[in-house]
C-alpha cells in the first residue's frame, strides 16, 4: 500500500511546497504619480513656497535695483571722463567696485538662504507631509508596493491604469477640507 500511495503523497507534498513559495512571494505592483502636476495644483497650500517666491521676487528686485545703481554710476563715469573730470571719475570708479563687491557678497548670501529654503520644503513643509501620506493612502488602498514619480525618473512607458496622480489630487483635496 505505501508503494501506491508514495507517488502521490509525493506530488501532494510537492504541491504544498510550491505554493508556500508562491504564497511567500510578493508580487510588486507600480504606481506612478506626476508630482509635478500635483504641486503645481497645490502651489498656494505650501507656506515654504510661498515664502521661497515671495524670497526670490525680493531677491531679484534688489539685485535689479542694484545692477541699475552700477549703471548709472557708470553712466557718470563715463560723462565724467568726458569732461575731463578726473578726480570724479576716480571716484565713482571706487564707488562701482565696491557696489559690485557687495553685489557679489549679496549674491552669495541670497543664494545659501535660497538653498535652505529649499531644503525646508522638501523636508519639513506641511504639504509634503500630507503629500506623502496622501500618495501611502492611495498606495495602500490600491495595492502599489511603490509608487515613481514620472517627473523626475526616466519612465519610458506606463499604462494608464497604474498613474495614481489624480487620486492623489483628489485625496490631498479632501485632507485640506477637513482642516
Amino acid at each position: 500500500m505505501l508503494k501506491k500511495t508514495a507517488p502521490a503523497l509525493g506530488i501532494f507534498l510537492l504541491l504544498i511546497l510550491s505554493v508556500s513559495v508562491y504564497a511567500n512571494q510578493r508580487i510588486t505592483k507600480v504606481g506612478i504619480i506626476d508630482m509635478d502636476r500635483v504641486k503645481i495644483t497645490f502651489i498656494d497650500k505650501s507656506k515654504d513656497y510661498t515664502d521661497y517666491e515671495k524670497y526670490r521676487k525680493e531677491f531679484d528686485a534688489k539685485v535689479a535695483a542694484i545692477t541699475a545703481k552700477i549703471d548709472g554710476m557708470q553712466a557718470q563715469k563715463l560723462e565724467a571722463k568726458e569732461n575731463g573730470n578726473e578726480a570724479l571719475a576716480l571716484k565713482l570708479d571706487n564707488s562701482i567696485l565696491t557696489e559690485n563687491e557687495y553685489l557679489k557678497e549679496y549674491y552669495r548670501i541670497a543664494k545659501n538662504e535660497i538653498k535652505i529654503i529649499l531644503q525646508k520644503i522638501n523636508t519639513g513643509d506641511d504639504f509634503y507631509l500630507k503629500l506623502k501620506k496622501a500618495i501611502a493612502l492611495v498606495a495602500e488602498e490600491d495595492g502599489y508596493s511603490m509608487v515613481l514619480d514620472i517627473s523626475t525618473n526616466p519612465v519610458l512607458y506606463w499604462a494608464s491604469d497604474i498613474d495614481v496622480t489624480d487620486r492623489v489630487i483628489k485625496t490631498l483635496s479632501k485632507m485640506y477640507e477637513t482642516r
